[in-house]
């Protein structure tokens, strides 16, 4: 902040004219020791002011006390170093006067370029007698900010060409300084107007996704109706002949205690020849090994169709495209059924521990959740190479429902982290990951005012920790019909 002191403003180091806003710093360079010291006499205080410099400068009967704060360089070189202290203090020149001929060393011309080097704010002064430079040279060498005065010089001609020089340097330091925070407003607007457009195609994205995910709900359940209506009748079948062989093997017991009765008289020989034929087919075809196998194989029959009824009812749960509202979950039982859907995507890679605690049910939208938990799941198992270790643990902390998917898989880079909820950031290979998983499961866990983290090091596996509120059933759904979250936060 800019502050007032004794009629001077000190702003930034600098002290600044507060009434006629000017820098009053002015370097004088020459080897001639009395036009320095008229320079210094020049530009202190002004006693006896003209007319003409009062109408030029604009400068009111106050300003006759005006003086500058003038320091003096005898060569090039010495007013080279003065103007690098100056920055280095943070208390600029706000014009520099440069004698163009001083032999030795840099003429003014050159002693103006390197100055001009340094400072490209300063107004340089370029006083001759003659010379053998052009001005075009001179202004190639310095193209803004510099006048050429010939001599000989008039007090008030120096003065008045001083004050408004000094006054033109705190403009354009204001007007510089107006430019850098109009710049940075831009880039600001810039930046947000950058991000608003990428979280508006990360959300066109995902509800183009978030449809596609829909029509597969959809048409999971209604494969999953056709798949049920013929499995049901194949169980129900199953279980008829089940009770039909049980009942035949009754019957077959029955025929083997008559045949053992029977005795040896005429008509018993018949019998005994039947039994004996009875006998031969039993030992031939291995009657008693093919009863017995067959109520195994229709046990296993009806196992087999019980389990494809329950990977369709599990797979109706999975799609759940009738519940466009939440519901009353249990956590364990979203974790169990998308195991059933993808168990063919672990089983092969990775072995799955469960450690699943008993849970209050929480209000959510089960579909999402299974989503989510699918998509932490293939990750894991993507990044595990041959055979590792999935570890799900849910538990309960307080109001939260915490649920933990641990892999033993590649890990993620620590350089990698801060992204990996970002859309489309992803790690695999082209062709193999959109980048939109994660981002998914990040917005829906949001959506459901919970949370969802990251840990991981490279080579020695990840965790994702999900925290979901137990919270009481509101009126309002969490969010519209759509499978897919919207843009994570």
């Amino acid at each position: 902040m800019d502050k007032t002191k004794g009629g001077e403003l000190v702003a930034e180091g600098l002290f600044v004219d507060a009434e006629n806003k000017l820098n009053r710093r002015v370097l004088a360079i020459d080897d001639d020791k009395e036009v320095l010291y008229a320079y210094q006499e020049m530009l202190g205080a002004i006693t006896k002011t003209g007319s003409s410099l009062r109408a030029f400068a604009n400068i009111s009967d106050t300003d006759s006390e005006i003086s500058f704060d003038i320091t003096v360089a005898h060569n090039g070189l010495e007013g080279i170093q003065l103007v690098k202290d100056s920055l280095q203090e943070n208390q600029p020149f706000a014009l520099a006067i440069v004698d163009m001929r001083m032999p030795p060393g840099p003429d003014g011309l050159d002693t103006a370029g390197t100055i001009r080097k340094l400072d490209d704010r300063i107004y340089i002064v370029l006083i001759t007698a003659y010379t053998d430079r052009s001005t075009d040279e001179i202004q190639r060498k310095i193209p803004q900010n510099i006048l050429i005065l010939k001599k000989p010089i008039s007090r008030d001609e120096i003065r008045q060409l001083a004050f408004n020089l000094c006054q033109a340097w705190v403009r354009d330091r204001d007007l510089h300084d107006f430019r850098c925070q109009l710049e940075q407003k831009v880039e600001q607007r810039t930046q947000a107007l950058q991000e608003t457009a990428k979280k508006l195609k990360a959300r066109e994205v995902q509800l183009l996704h978030g449809d596609k995910m829909a029509s597969l709900g959809q048409l999971s359940a209604g494969v999953a109706h056709e798949i049920n209506n013929p499995v049901g009748f194949i169980l129900s079948n199953l279980n008829t002949l089940d009770d039909y062989i049980t009942q035949f093997k009754v019957l077959i017991e029955y025929y083997e205690q008559l045949a053992l009765k029977c005795g040896d008289g005429p008509v018993n020989r018949e019998l005994q020849a039947l039994e004996d034929k009875i006998a031969d087919f039993k030992e031939k075809h291995d009657l008693d090994f093919a009863l017995q196998d067959v109520s195994l194989l229709i046990k296993g029959s009806i196992g087999g169709a019980g389990r494809i009824k329950e990977i369709v009812q599990n797979l109706k749960t999975f799609a759940r495209v009738e519940a466009a509202d939440r519901d009353e979950v249990d956590i364990n039982d979203c974790i169990k059924n998308t195991l059933t859907v993808i168990w063919n995507e672990l089983k092969y890679t990775c072995e799955v521990r469960q450690n699943l605690h008993k849970l209050p049910k929480i209000y959510c939208h089960a579909g999402q959740l299974n989503q989510v938990f699918t998509n932490l799941l293939l990750n894991s198992v993507q990044a595990i190479a041959e055979k590792g270790i999935i570890t799900i643990e849910s538990t309960r902390d307080k109001d939260s429902v915490i649920v933990k998917i641990s892999d033993t898989g590649s890990g993620i880079d620590e350089k990698d982290l801060p992204f990996v909820f970002d859309p489309f950031f992803t790690t695999k290979p082209v062709g193999k990951g959109t980048g939109l998983g994660l981002s998914i499961s990040h917005g829906i866990i949001h959506e459901h005012n919970g949370s969802i983290v990251v840990q991981s090091h490279k080579g020695q596996g990840t965790t994702f920790t999900i925290r979901l509120p137990i919270s009481i059933k509101r009126e309002r759904s969490l969010r519209p019909k759509s499978p897919n979250s919207g843009i994570p936060v």
